[in-house]
């Protein structure tokens, strides 16, 4: 199966080794916006997953800086990162893309 980082990576490693002409660059904008949705999805499940456990570490814990390295410990805090760092990836993506997009274009129009 794959995953939505998979799909971002591959994404990635595109872009990063050069391999991308204008025609796909257009097609990852468009494929990354439609993933920038799912990761944004994502990220608020797994939030709203985090929260009860660290709110259990601090009922239970007593100091906050302490009950929050507790949870930070959990799964549902490690699976919430991954989403936000995911989402923040895709993002940083797009805006790149869309910047290289209008160079190009703006190439393209100055070469007229």
């Amino acid at each position: 199966m794959t995953t939505i980082r998979d799909r971002v990576r591959e994404i990635q490693l595109m872009l990063r080794d050069d391999l991308a002409t204008p025609a796909i660059m257009r097609e990852s904008e468009v494929r990354l916006s439609a993933l920038y949705g799912n990761c944004l999805q994502e990220q608020t499940i797994a939030e709203l997953a985090y929260k009860p456990v660290l709110l259990v570490c601090m009922e239970a814990d007593g100091p906050a800086n302490r009950a929050r390295i507790k949870a930070e410990c959990s799964d549902q805090y490690a699976r919430w990162l991954e989403a936000k760092q995911t989402a923040e990836q895709v993002h940083q993506m797009l805006v790149t893309l869309r910047n290289v997009g209008r160079s190009l274009n703006e190439e393209m129009r100055l070469a007229r």
